[in-house]
């Protein structure tokens, strides 16, 4: 997963909030985040062609949204757990 710039972030607005108007609960957190109204991140699967979307908010709230098969899930995981950072907050994922 790479983080999006800021730039990058504005190039795929449409295409994340998008994918965001289809999820049934709440996610304002991540619209925040998109729209760049909260502090957070956004980090895609490719920075050109972004399928796969995983948005953090500050305080820990996260979301994973887009295409989704096992391949690409395991890749997640493994991104996820494998990243050199420590983890002195509580995450919590939606996907």
């Amino acid at each position: 997963m790479e983080l999006l710039s800021k730039h990058a972030l504005e190039k795929h607005r449409n295409k994340i909030m998008e994918q965001l108007n289809f999820v049934p609960f709440n996610i304002l957190f991540a619209k925040n985040v998109v729209e760049q109204k909260m502090t957070g991140e956004v980090f895609v699967d490719n920075t050109d062609y972004p399928q796969i979307f995983y948005i953090l908010h500050l305080y820990g709230m996260s979301l994973l949204l887009g295409k989704s098969s096992d391949e690409i899930n395991y890749k997640f995981l493994e991104n996820i757990l494998s990243r050199n950072v420590e983890k002195n907050k509580v995450e919590w994922m939606q996907a």
